[in-house]
């Protein structure tokens, strides 16, 4: 209970109920809340006292200090109606009356704009004073002015009192929901943040977005949307945001050296590396010393030169819980090995090419070599193709648009049209080939590698001979790979 002489009295509610609820709740403490602002400033006026030292006189105690009805523009609170874009553009206002008068039941608020008359509401003025009520004017374009108006005693319309109306320039809100509706932990999602909002493969966002300004007219939205997709990041916008500055100088160089010799796989010496990162050579000692000592650089004795090693490909990989890709893959790429007798790798996506991040040779004499870290295209051999067709529809199509699709042998597709042809093919049947495509007498077999969401993380597959591994085999070996592979992913989704 609040007492007359403790204005300074503290009000503790609990709740423990539902969103729903809370907010229900939430909104009537609220005009309570105003209510009992309304009862303080009329107790330092001593105003109410006397009516709490004689409950029940209301019109005989001695005169009070009292104030003309005031408007209040309502900005809003998260637990009050409407919420979020339903309420941009509205104009909501309170209207306060003094704790000791008592208004007259006919009482309405009305909204003029270029000195006409817009909207008329009906205040609510029932119960016990102090009298607080609350009014939404959803006229477009918004109301300048607000007159309160009531009868008086004749039984004519009279003015009592007039607000103009101030409000924000700009107001703006935008909300987001997915559809279908699905939780997003059985979307893979642990704890995502309360703003995002996670999809699965086949549901889609609605975003609705709603913006008002009081001074100019608004021709249209822009919106800024960033998707994450596994394993890539995309992000989509309809306008160009400031480049990003470089706030540390030394990780920049750093970075500059490795893209560097990753350009020169035959790697490079200290005098070319300094040329081309645009630094003086005692500073671009130090960063390759340091990148030696990380194990990141390797210098060849023999020609004094530079080159990468292959930890940076370990940063790289996808894991699941403490188990890389290529711990996953071992067992099953030395099995494949020992059945069909060929070299086996497995690759993963990087931008717009694949690169080897694992291998497993052949026991024959004459077998494929291949170093850890090669790079190669999408569209002349088996792995590329796999990467390529097992991309999200609209990525793989941009992808198509984006490479260049450079002959290697007789038998490279060069058509972006043969393009699409193949990787419907290869979605199709599960797997890809290559005859020669990228090499002369090389054949190649792969299949796709996917995680717990099914989305492609990696290709497996097996490089061979043409003498040994005809193209008549490769319905075979294919059913090898796949095997291979789906053995892979029921340890990546374990």
């Amino acid at each position: 209970m609040l007492k007359p002489d403790a204005p300074d009295s503290v009000l503790r509610i609990g709740c423990r109920a539902d969103g729903d609820t809370w907010r229900y709740v939430r909104s009537h403490l609220r005009g309570l809340l105003d209510e009992l602002q309304i009862y303080d400033e009329a107790l330092k006026a001593e105003d109410i006292r006397f009516l709490f030292e004689h409950p029940g006189s209301t019109t005989k105690h001695r005169g009070s200090v009292t104030f003309a009805p005031r408007f209040q523009f309502d900005p809003g609170q998260p637990w009050r109606p409407p919420f979020g874009v339903e309420r941009v553009g509205l104009t909501p206002v309170i209207v306060q009356f003094d704790g000791g008068t008592f208004p007259r039941k006919e009482q309405w608020l009305a909204a003029y704009r270029d000195g006409s008359e817009v909207d008329r509401r009906t205040l609510d003025v029932s119960g016990n004073p102090p009298f607080t009520a609350r009014v939404t004017f959803a006229t477009s374009p918004a109301p300048e002015e607000l007159v309160l108006l009531a009868k008086d005693k004749d039984g004519k319309t009279v003015e009592r009192a007039r607000w103009k109306v101030e409000r924000a320039a700009l107001e703006a809100d935008a909300e987001a929901a997915a559809d279908p509706v699905m939780n997003p932990v059985d979307q893979g999602a642990v704890l995502p943040p309360a703003d995002w909002l996670v999809l699965g493969l086949e549901q889609k966002a609605r975003v609705t977005v709603a913006a008002f300004s009081a001074k100019e007219t608004i021709l249209g939205i822009a919106s800024l949307n960033l998707t994450e997709h596994v394993p890539y990041m995309a992000q989509h916008h309809s306008q160009t945001l400031p480049e990003p500055t470089v706030e540390a100088p030394a990780l920049d160089r750093g970075l500059a050296v490795l893209e560097a010799l990753d350009a020169q796989p035959a790697g490079m010496t200290l005098t070319e590396i300094s040329t081309v990162i645009g630094g003086p050579k005692n500073s671009t000692s130090r960063l390759i010393q340091t990148l030696i000592a990380r194990e990141y650089v390797v210098r060849e004795d023999a020609t004094m030169r530079f080159r990468l090693t292959g930890k940076l490909l370990r940063l790289g990989q996808p894991r699941v819980a403490d188990a890389s890709l290529v711990e996953c893959s071992l067992d099953s790429m030395r099995t494949l090995r020992d059945a069909v007798g060929e070299t086996v790798q497995v690759g993963i996506p990087i931008g717009d090419e694949g690169v080897i991040i694992e291998k497993i040779e052949s026991t024959q004499a004459v077998r494929i070599g291949v170093n850890i870290g090669l790079r190669f295209p999408l569209h002349n051999n088996a792995p590329g193709k796999v990467l390529l067709a097992f991309r999200h529809p609209k990525e793989r199509e941009r992808t198509i648009n984006r490479i260049k699709l450079t002959r290697c042998t007789a038998r490279t597709i060069t058509d972006k049209a043969t393009l699409r042809a193949e990787c419907e093919r290869v979605t199709k049947q599960g797997y890809a080939t290559d005859w020669g495509e990228a090499d002369e007498g090389i054949h190649c077999v792969a299949a796709p590698i996917r995680d717990r969401l099914n989305v492609l993380v990696a290709t497996l597959w097996v490089s061979g001979i043409a003498g040994r591994m005809p193209k008549s085999m490769f319905a075979s070996v294919a059913g090898e790979v796949m095997k291979a592979a789906d053995e892979i992913e029921r340890r990546l989704r374990a």
